[in-house]
């Protein structure tokens, strides 16, 4: 007879550091399932897929925390937005009392919202220039020639 040895099972953690990386490891992979905007299929995401592919550091080198990287996912499900769609991103930046981290919101994400509105009828966008009598003049589209003038913002109209 060809009897199996019995599967053994990890030891648990003893010390104060084992149990928090046992903590850690739980949090990082707890699963999180939810239906995107517009999409045919769930999701299924976790945090430790967050930190890996969608957080960016701040431009010190901070790298956001598991806690950060929970937030994020949540916040997808409850926004209905499909980072690997690139729909969001969690973005760092130093602050005067330490690394914060946001989720960013794509334009892609909200222009999908728009145009399955039913009263959505386009939109039109450019920059803003300064020219050098310091007049602000808006044009239409992205594309400017530092001859024109120095940037200072951008604008929008949504028709409806």
């Amino acid at each position: 007879m060809n009897e199996q040895p019995p599967v053994q099972q990890p030891a648990a953690p003893t010390t104060e550091k084992e149990k928090e990386a046992a903590l850690l490891d739980k949090i990082l992979d707890q699963q999180v399932s939810y239906k995107p905007f517009l999409a045919d299929s769930e999701l299924t995401l976790t945090p430790r897929q967050v930190l890996r592919f969608f957080a960016r550091p701040t431009k010190k080198g901070f790298m956001p925390t598991g806690v950060h990287a929970q937030k994020f996912v949540n916040l997808c499900k409850a926004r209905g937005l499909n980072p690997w769609e690139g729909d969001a991103f969690l973005v760092g930046f130093d602050s005067d009392s330490g690394p914060e981290f946001q989720l960013i919101t794509a334009i892609q994400a909200l222009l999908k919202r728009a145009e399955v509105h039913p009263d959505y009828n386009g939109m039109e966008s450019g920059v803003s220039l300064r020219t050098k009598d310091l007049t602000i003049v808006d044009i239409p589209g992205d594309y400017f020639d530092d001859t024109m003038g120095a940037l200072v913002g951008g604008w929008a109209k949504v028709h409806f």
